[in-house]
This record gives structure tokens, sequence and C-alpha cells, in this order.
């Protein structure tokens, strides 16, 4: 791994971490709008467009959904980049008091310790995909370090846990119901200051108001719920949640009732974990909690409490142990496997049977299982492909079939539960499949690449797609499909339903999706899709680019505001499209570039890179594991 330098980048780096959600397209990032920020070249109707000149009153986010539960998605979404310019500048004013009112619970697993000094950024050489906690001690995902469990999962194995667990003889957990979404945003100040002291004396020049104003101008002025997505809204929610802790241990001392020798309470973000010897106390305990997030208009999810008695043991660890020890098994090798004189347990047909089985002894939903299997899948995975033989010949048999049962397996968890997590695996499986192809001829390895192509269709033509409504969790796939050159087996009808459209092939413009995340995908494709079909599309999406019409107050959006940017700037469209596409944006911006200056501004614009790497030169291993290096929410 390489070593890590100090940070010498300035208050913009938060918008490389902070500032966006993990459920992005995996070609979409801010590198582009920090570049810009960073350097002295700059145009002054860009820095209006991006309120650095002048802020923008009130903003529009970019929402779509990800798949978060078998029968709920979940709406996430990307603040407008002039507020994300606007935080950058509020942490660099207020980091010490976010530090500060994120020091104030002993209950929160999760929080703020320090401002971080190291950084990555740029490329990552000598990747290993299949380890996600590479980059732990070797980067900062976010703008502050925080408390040491980045994955709840970590604090269920540690021996902070099983001290716990020593201690207490049972434990239950409560779940704040929709808790970002329903964050009044004004209780910030009720947290910071108190509640009777704000209501009589509002100020502007606060803390307080401050991070309250960026929660609302980035959420189109609506004081009711914040974004969910950023790190910015965890530690906007974390402070509130800390005064509430407070709280809950305070009014429990008032009844003689003591934090760690009475209880013990964990909270990670939006969960809490009790822990304790008396069910009465514990009964007190939440009444307490209950009443607490009340006062700042939280309320529990009565559907998610549960009771877990000594051993601390619950049905998702029991499920993930078994599958860790079944997928062990099921691609262990010896050297027999390289000679043909023994195949893989694996390569039987039961291997599907018996993680169905596990999930059902265990009694635990796929959601919370999926993920995990298929990290599994591609650690066993890649261990084998690392042990492979010189002499190709006397393998080559076992290797093929091994890869067929891995991509059918793989896929067939993943229709189970197609959620991001997932389908990044699947990104990072497909990727190392595809490198382990060099050991085959030219036509052993298209024929894997077709197999790959015909369990993908096959899985994905049941899902429910809709136009103009994209599906993050396809798309990375797709994109990882174009590095992998397997588009080149896609018709029209089987890639344009992977966004919604249905008919055989696009016959008008109407037919485009206009939707930010489907448009930019379905571009960035073109690069590598140099057929009839890829021609067609490209000369529709051109049309319907240079006969774009430009929606009221479009700087408001930030989907209008990104799409702006990343059109003008993609090579894979002519330049008589986008500059067309440039020209009306003009008309409807406060402060447009001057007319004699428009082919200037065009080619300033058009020659950076802003939101989408549209460039199909960096690594696909590199993109995949940038990943890692981001918190889910």
């Amino acid at each position: 791994m390489p070593k890590l330098k100090s940070i010498k980048i300035g208050k913009y780096r938060c918008i490389l971490s902070d500032t966006l959600p993990y459920e992005t397209l995996i070609i979409f990032s801010n590198v582009g709008l920090f570049s810009y920020l960073t350097t002295a070249q700059h145009e002054i109707w860009i820095d209006q467009l991006l309120g650095i000149q002048s802020k923008i009153m009130f903003t529009k986010p970019y929402n779509y959904n990800i798949r978060h539960k078998p029968t709920r998605d979940r709406l996430i979404s990307i603040i407008h980049p002039s507020v994300q310019i606007q935080i950058a500048d509020f942490y660099d004013k207020y980091s010490k008091n976010v530090l500060y009112l994120c020091s104030k619970s002993k209950l929160s697993l999760r929080a703020p310790t320090e401002v971080a000094t190291k950084f990555y950024t740029r490329a990552l050489p000598h990747i290993d995909m299949t380890n996600p906690d590479q980059f732990e001690d070797e980067t900062a995902s976010t703008y502050f370090v925080n408390k040491k469990y980045n994955f709840i999962y970590k604090f269920f194995t540690s021996y902070d846990f099983f001290n716990l667990e020593k201690k207490y003889l049972s434990y239950s957990t409560i779940d704040i119901q929709n808790c970002f979404p329903s964050i009044y945003t004004h209780s910030i100040a009720w947290a910071v200051k108190g509640k009777e002291f704000s209501k009589r004396n509002i100020t502007a020049a606060t803390f307080e108001s401050a991070i309250d104003n960026l929660a609302q101008q980035s959420n189109y002025r609506e004081t009711h719920g914040i974004l969910v997505g950023s790190e910015f809204s965890r530690i906007f929610a974390e402070i509130i949640l800390q005064r509430i802790d407070c709280n809950i241990v305070q009014k429990l001392k008032e009844e003689n009732i003591i934090l760690d020798v009475h209880y013990s309470i964990k909270r990670y973000v939006d969960d809490y974990f009790i822990f304790f010897n008396d069910c009465d106390i514990n009964k007190k305990i939440n009444d307490v909690i209950i009443n607490e997030l009340q006062e700042y208009k939280l309320f529990i999810n009565e559907s998610k409490t549960s009771s877990f008695s000594r051993p601390f043991i619950t049905n998702e660890s029991i499920a993930k142990i078994k599958i860790s020890e079944f997928m062990t098994d099921a691609f262990a090798i010896d050297k027999d496997f390289f000679n043909q004189k023994k195949s893989l347990p694996i390569l039987k047909q039961s291997i599907i049977s018996k993680f169905k089985m596990i999930i059902k002894e265990c009694n635990v939903d796929l959601h919370k299982i999926c993920g995990f299997a298929l990290l599994k899948i591609l650690l066993n995975f890649s261990l084998i492909i690392q042990k492979i033989p010189k002499d190709q010949q006397l393998y080559k048999e076992n290797i093929l079939r091994l890869i067929e049962s891995t991509v059918d397996f793989s896929f067939f968890i993943f229709a189970m539960h197609p959620d991001n997590i997932s389908s990044i695996r699947i990104c990072k499986l497909i990727t190392l499949i595809v490198q382990t192809t060099k050991h085959f001829t030219l036509q052993e390895a298209e024929i894997i690449k077709y197999y790959i192509y015909t369990v993908f269709i096959s899985t994905v033509k049941n899902f429910s797609i809709k136009k103009n409504t994209p599906s993050v969790e396809l798309f990375n796939i797709l994109i990882t499909f174009s590095h992998c050159d397997l588009l080149k087996f896609f018709g029209s009808p089987q890639l344009m339903r992977c966004f919604g459209i249905k008919s055989p092939q696009i016959d008008t413009t109407r037919s485009v999706p206009m939707d930010y995340f489907s448009l930019t995908t379905l571009i960035y494709l073109l690069q590598n899709l140099e057929n009839e079909l890829g021609l067609k599309i490209k000369k529709d999406i051109e049309h319907a680019v240079a006969n774009f019409e430009v929606p009221n107050n479009f700087y408001e959006s930030s989907e209008s505001v990104m799409l702006f940017f990343d059109i003008v700037s993609c090579p894979y469209l002519n330049i008589t499209s986008r500059l067309n596409f440039f020209k009306r944006h003009c008309t409807a911006m406060q402060t447009p570039p001057s007319s004699r200056g428009i082919l200037h501004s065009f080619n300033f614009v058009s020659t950076k890179c802003w939101f989408i790497e549209w460039s199909s030169q960096t690594d696909i291993s590199v993109i995949l594991a940038k990943k890692d290096i981001k918190t889910p929410y």
C-alpha cells in the first residue's frame, strides 16, 4: 500500500469525503469540483453558478432511490454543489465546535474525535479488491476521525462487547424510526443551547444557526427532515442525539439508575443497544429513551425492538458463522484440484440449497446476509486464483467450471437482495474473473465473458425498472461490463431495459432517459459500444442534448447543475450538440458569459473533469477499491 502524506489541500477537502453519499455511480465524485476550487484559474460566471460569488438562497437536491430492504427503498440525496462548498466553509470555521458538541456523550460508538491529518485522494496501486478493511489505518474516509467503530459489526466482535456480555445478563435494541427524515432542523439549536433558551434567543451569527441554515438550504428550505446520504447529515444528527444521550443518562441518574453500574447503553447512529441485569430497569430505560426522543420530535420503531439473553449472539451472527464455514468448505482446494483428479464442492448442485437452508435455519433476513455472503465468495475465489500454477493446461477445465459455478451462485445471491453493497461486490468479482481469463485462449475468454453476460440478463429480467428512475446498482455493473469488454454482447432490448425503456429500440428522442445518473451512465457506455446499437443511441442522445429544454432556475437544481457541467465536458458527444446545450443554459443564467466569450467559456468547461469521470483509462480495480474508503449509511 502507498504511504499517505499529511493533508495540505485546504478546507475544500471535505467535499471529497463528507458531502456525497456512498451509494453513487462508481464513476461519480467531486474530484473535478475539488480541482476547480483549489486552482487559481476561475471563471466568474462559474463561481456564481456554484454559489461562490453570491449564495443561492435555496437549492433542490438530486434525489434517487437505492435498494434498502426487500419491500422498501431508501431515498438518497446529493446536495447541490453550492451548498457543498458552503459546508466546506462551515467545517473550516466551526470544526472545533463540532468536535466539542460530539464529545459530550459516553454512549456514542461513532462520533468525530479530531480532524483527520491524512487523506486519500488519488490512485491506489497494488490493490487487493477483496479486502474492505485494508484502507482503515492508511486512509481517512471522512474529514473528521471517528471513534473506532466505523462499522457496527466491528463493535459486535470487539472486546468491548465481550466485556459487556460478562457484566450483563441481557441486552435489548431500540431503533429510531426514519431518523434523518424526521429530524426538525431547528432542534439543532435545542441540542446546543437548550430548547427554552433557543426559542427566546434567535440569532443569526451562531454555530447552530449556521448549521441549521445549511440543512435547510440543501433541502429546498425544508425544516422537517435532513437529507440522507452525506457524512454532514450524520454529524448534524450526532449533535442532536448526543444531547439526547446526555438527557437520558441524567434522567436515569435522578431515579438512582447509574450508567455503567446498573446498565450500559451504546448507540451507533440511530440504533440503541441497552445492556442490563434487571428487566424492570430495562423497562425504565426504554421509557426514558422514548420520552427524551419525543422531546425532539423523534420516535422509536416498535417493530424493530428486540431482546437477547446470554450468550449474546443473534440469528444474523449465527448465519454469518455458518456461511463463512460453508464457503470455506465449498471453495476448499488441494493439489488434486489442479490436475482434475478432484472437483470443487462448489460444483455440486446442492450449494444453493445449502445456502438457502442456512438462511431458513437461522431465520435471518436476506438483506442482512447477502452482502456478507458475496464478500465471502469474493475472498475465497481470490484465494483460489492466487494458487493457480503456471502450467495452465493441467487445471483449465476445473477453473472454467469453478468460474461458471461462482458466477451462478453469486448472481443468485444478488437476485435475492440487489442492494448497493452487493452490486459493488458483484462488480469486483466480475473484474477478478475477467482478469483471470488471461490464463486462457481468446476463445475461452470470450466464452467466460458471454457466460457472465447471460447469467446477468437472466438475473435482471424480472427486475422492476422504470425510465428516469436510476438503478445505481445495475448501472455500476454495466459500467464494470464496459471496462471488462462485455457490452458487445448486448442487444438493444437487453441494454435499454436496464434503463427502463421497454421498446426493442430507441425510435425517437423521447425515449432518451434524461435523469442525471441514467443519461450519464448511458453516455459512458457508448465509448465501448461501437456497434450499430451504440451509434443509434449516440445519435438520439446528441439530438436530445442539442434540443434540451432548460428548466427555469436550473441553477437551483443539483441535478441540472451537475448535468450541465458533465454534458459539456463529455468527449463522446459531438461538439455541436454540446455547444448548443451550453448556449441554451447560458440564456437561463442570472449572469451568463458574455456573448463574445461564449466559445472561451465553453472550452474552459469542456476540457475539464467535473463530476463524472469520463475517461475509461482508469483501472476499474482502482475505481472499485475507492468505494471501500467511504462508509455507507
